[in-house]
């Protein structure tokens, strides 16, 4: 329910609806009542951070061929992270919330020579989220962080066997290493799962 794709520069007021904060505040102390705590979804550099990225061009990733990325922030820049971390801080200072869903390609990733140009689309979503989840873990260290793969790997099928691709010996090392940061590695392939076992 807070989700939105326009995130303004300064975060904070895109959370200034009176009438969503007062549907949000019921259903956080609903929750409360049952002895529930939400989850946090979170586009990490991808998936709402369009405005940003117009109105702030130096943290505009770059797509596989050296253009603009319409959705991406860039990982390599200090100052995108800066954006990242005052979105997580103003929420947490907003509500209680049991889980952070990290999703860092859903709308695709910065390909730039610092990016997955240097790590490969795995390497780099890998360690974006696990920097994402050191972050989150240092102040919240009870709340679950969850790690969507999508879109790191394509969603076509293998040609040889007509099985969802998986990821290759190149890319486990970089989940592997992910899996020591976060609590949950939600392999939701579309045609099946991402890891090949």
């Amino acid at each position: 329910l807070y989700a939105t794709g326009n995130y303004p520069l300064d975060i904070v007021s895109a959370f200034s609806d009176l009438e969503r904060n007062r549907r949000l505040d019921g259903l956080f102390a609903t929750a409360a009542e049952r002895n529930i705590r939400l989850c946090l979804p979170l586009g990490l550099m991808t998936w709402g951070w369009d405005r940003i990225i117009v109105e702030d061009p130096e943290v505009r990733g770059l797509d596989a061929a050296g253009n603009p990325h319409p959705y991406a922030m860039c990982g390599a820049k200090e100052k995108s992270w800066a954006y990242i971390e005052k979105l997580v801080d103003t929420m947490f200072a907003r509500h209680d919330f049991g889980g952070v869903h990290l999703e860092s390609a859903d709308l695709g990733y910065c390909a730039c020579p610092e990016c997955a140009g240097q790590y490969g689309a795995v390497g780099y979503n890998a360690r974006l989220n696990a920097r994402a989840a050191d972050y989150i873990k240092a102040q919240h260290p009870d709340v679950l962080v969850y790690t969507c793969p999508i879109s790191w790997i394509p969603f076509s099928l293998d040609k040889a066997t007509g099985r969802q691709q998986t990821f290759s010996a190149v890319d486990l090392p970089y989940v592997l290493e992910l899996s020591e940061h976060i609590d949950v590695f939600m392999d939701q392939g579309h045609h099946g799962c991402s890891l090949p076992w």
